[in-house]
């Protein structure tokens, strides 16, 4: 049994790996839990979102908010492509076009499950225009980073059991 730093037990389980999750708090993984999942990282990481300034939204309420207009702009920044599968600068792009923001900065974007209706959802986090000087290629970048420091640490933990 592995106690997770303090937030309760993991009997028979290894140490989740915790930096692809967005609390890591919750880490219900999708073949697991595949109609109430947890939240987790497509790029960007928690010390990205972190930051002061950052804004946050949900994809189902982009639509909600204005359908025809989200819809015309998906299609025309991001085609027939799912949000899990759009790649970080079609969907900068497309948050871009929908805020009428030219200059956002996509910093992550991650996939939830609703456990109410079991469907996906995705969110997106950015700057807004002239808040940072913060980069597509920067956020992919501490992303390597912070799983490459995740890896090396479960690698020590590895080592330490055998």
């Amino acid at each position: 049994m592995y106690i997770y730093e303090g937030f309760g037990e993991w009997p028979g389980r290894q140490r989740p790996d915790d930096s692809k999750w967005v609390d890591p708090h919750f880490t219900r993984e999708r073949d697991e839990y595949p109609y109430s999942y947890s939240e987790f990282f497509l790029s960007g990481n928690r010390d990205v979102i972190a930051t002061p300034g950052v804004e946050a939204y949900y994809s189902d309420r982009i639509f909600q908010w204005d359908f025809e207009k989200a819809k015309r702009l998906w299609n025309e920044h991001c085609g027939n492509r799912h949000w899990n599968s759009v790649g970080v600068q079609r969907l900068q792009d497309f948050c871009r076009a929908y805020f009428d923001k030219p200059n956002l900065k996509l910093l992550a974007h991650a996939e939830g499950c609703n456990a109410g209706s079991g469907y996906p959802y995705w969110l997106v986090w950015f700057y807004p225009e002239g808040t940072q000087k913060a980069s597509v290629e920067e956020s992919e970048r501490q992303s390597a980073e912070w799983r490459a420091k995740r890896e090396a640490e479960r690698a020590m933990e590895r080592d330490e059991d055998a």
